[in-house]
């Protein structure tokens, strides 16, 4: 895969979002195919390390 435009938010000191857009390549029924999506995961600070809570994927849409 291919990481693109990627971000970090900081909200205060406990939490963090992470988003970028992702280029996949997928195999089904002997073709590859590339697909784009957005990700989004959502991380806080728990016991002096940062844990993913949340991820999120959406498709890219043509507009963008």
């Amino acid at each position: 895969y291919t990481t693109l435009f990627r971000s970090v938010q900081l909200l205060g000191d406990s939490a963090a979002v992470f988003t970028h857009l992702v280029e996949s390549d997928i195999e089904f029924g002997g073709e590859v195919s590339t697909i784009n999506e957005r990700e989004t995961i959502v991380f806080a600070y728990r016991d002096h390390k940062w844990v993913a809570v949340h991820e999120h994927l959406s498709p890219e849409t043509a507009s963008e």
